[in-house]
């Protein structure tokens, strides 16, 4: 199969829609009745209530009492909330200098399956204003078929071509965050299509991951469904140990592949969250914040090897002439020269 995508503006950046070139169904557009919209409408409060009792119009007033939440859930609640205020804020100001370091520079997020790509993808896409992709959704688009049905009808190999197709098209563009498939690293040709931007490996523990992962469906996973102990035909806990093993297998194989990316963000959490990793927000926060470091830190590194002193030029040969750096002419084109 042969993948062409189709955005605007290429190669200076992408538009905020993609139009696949294949069999894509339209998307029927949602309507609502009368009813439906009434429905909608924000309901009234309780003290507000007003029923019909013999022809009279009557007040239902409910219980305070019984309204008056516990004062330790109230507590945790208001804690929960001004930390959910605080962590928008720094994202909001990380992004804001995130943006203008990278200049248009896309990223792409590598990572297991259950990592949490897509989601978290997302929210830098809103934080930073990219566009957002999804190498499996895309690919699920142009194919007409579920990931899970190209592996079984087609074979992984057929899969992972067309991943390195959908790379191809994506590398040229500006402005966007892809998430990549957790096999994407295994080729050698798709690190080369992501050279361009900046690849973040979002890295979870295979007992982490077995938690989403079950959760979400294990049978929506290929590798895992067709792994040692069939994680898809197991229930609860042994579903999850089977997938916790065939997870450590993989990851295993792909440790030293996905290390090759440009930054690492550990998806561990604590108290309530240390089974399923932290809250995708705060996840959101550590890459952009680890982006924004690496950022300022080659920036200071290009700075210090600009700091240097010729001495004794004169006693150079003939043949031998001093020269402007041209690290320093490109570093207005290109903020992440070594």
């Amino acid at each position: 199969m042969q993948i062409t995508l189709a955005v605007a503006q290429r190669p200076a950046t992408c538009a905020a829609t993609l139009q696949v070139q294949a069999r894509q169904a339209s998307l029927p557009t949602a309507t609502f009745s009368s009813k439906q919209q009434a429905a909608a409408q924000p309901r009234r409060r309780p003290a507000q209530l007003a029923v019909s009792t013999r022809g009279r119009r009557q007040t239902v007033v409910t219980s305070q009492a019984a309204a008056v939440p516990d004062p330790e859930k109230l507590d945790r609640f208001k804690s929960a909330n001004k930390d959910y205020a605080v962590l928008t804020k720094q994202i909001e100001d990380t992004a804001a200098e995130v943006v203008e370091a990278l200049q248009g520079t896309s990223l792409f997020l590598v990572g297991m399956m259950g990592s949490g790509k897509s989601t978290i993808g997302k929210l830098i896409s809103q934080a930073l204003g990219y566009c957002f992709f999804d190498t499996d959704s895309l690919i699920e688009q142009l194919s007409q078929k579920k990931v899970s049905e190209i592996f079984a009808e087609d074979g992984e190999a057929e899969f992972r071509e067309l991943e390195t197709q959908v790379l191809a098209e994506l590398a040229p563009f500006k402005n966007c965050v892809v998430a990549t498939g957790g096999g994407v690293p295994t080729r050698a040709e798709n690190w080369g299509h992501m050279q361009g931007g900046i690849s973040v490996w979002l890295n979870g523990q295979p007992t982490l991951l077995a938690h989403r992962v079950v959760a979400d469906g294990s049978a929506k996973r290929p590798l895992i469904a067709q792994g040692e102990g069939k994680a898809a035909g197991g229930e609860g806990l042994e579903e999850y140990h089977a997938a916790v093993a065939r997870l450590t297998a993989l990851l295993e194989d792909r440790r030293v592949l996905y290390e090759m990316a440009d930054l690492a963000v550990g998806l561990e959490g604590s108290g309530p969250d240390a089974d399923i990793g932290a809250p995708a927000m705060e996840v959101t926060y550590r890459v952009l914040h680890a982006i924004n470091e690496r950022v300022k830190n080659d920036t200071e590194e290009r700075k210090r090897r600009m700091d240097f002193e010729i001495v004794r030029e004169g006693e150079l040969p003939a043949t031998m002439r001093v020269m402007d750096s041209p690290v320093a002419k490109a570093e207005q084109q290109d903020p992440f020269l070594p």
